[in-house]
């Protein structure tokens, strides 16, 4: 059974071979301020469709931010190539129906005091 992710205006959608179980919580300076919570998959196991746009943290950033390009709700991140999550995107659980942030085991990772590369 498959799981898809939706924007708040329904434009942008993804598609998951299902939905996810648990969630990570990061507390980098990026991650604290859009407020989502990440499940991570392989890029080969999705399906993303509607219009997006995409911004990076600073120059040099691993990770592109992905967003609904009509709601500017925050869909996704993909990893740049060479980067340490090359070959992963990072979901926003939070737009999944069927994922409950309240009930869902949730991964801290501090992301505040981690080197990124």
């Amino acid at each position: 059974m498959t799981a898809e992710a939706t924007c708040v205006c329904g434009a942008c959608r993804i598609t998951l071979p299902q939905t996810p179980t648990e969630a990570s919580d990061c507390n980098c300076s990026l991650c604290r301020r859009l407020g989502a919570l990440w499940s991570y998959h392989p890029a080969q196991d999705l399906a993303i469709s509607g219009p997006t746009d995409s911004f990076a943290r600073a120059e040099g950033a691993s990770l592109d931010i992905h967003r609904c390009a009509q709601s500017g709700c925050v869909t996704h991140w993909s990893a740049r190539p060479g980067t340490f999550a090359e070959g992963r995107v990072g979901v926003n659980a939070r737009l999944f129906d069927g994922f409950d942030p309240w009930t869902a085991p949730l991964r801290r990772i501090d992301g505040a005091h981690h080197a990124w590369r």
